[in-house]
């Protein structure tokens, strides 16, 4: 079961060397893995730059639904 969904803000928590502009961004994409392990998620980050990353990278900010 994914941990984050569409829209949830997220940081990057994995990587010694991360760049400041890779850091926060917002879910754009759960992706599902057939196994169950882990998920993977596309990221947009507040560059436009959008990555694929796995769940133990990232750490919630604030959920899509406390947005509103």
């Amino acid at each position: 079961m994914p941990k984050f969904a569409v829209g949830d803000h997220v940081e990057r928590i994995i990587g010694q060397h991360v760049p400041v502009h890779v850091c926060r961004g917002i879910i754009i994409r759960v992706i599902p893995n057939k196994f169950d392990f882990v998920p993977q998620y596309e990221v947009n980050f507040d560059d436009r730059l959008i990555a694929k990353l796995y769940e133990t990278q990232l750490r919630l900010i604030q959920r899509a639904k406390d947005l509103k």
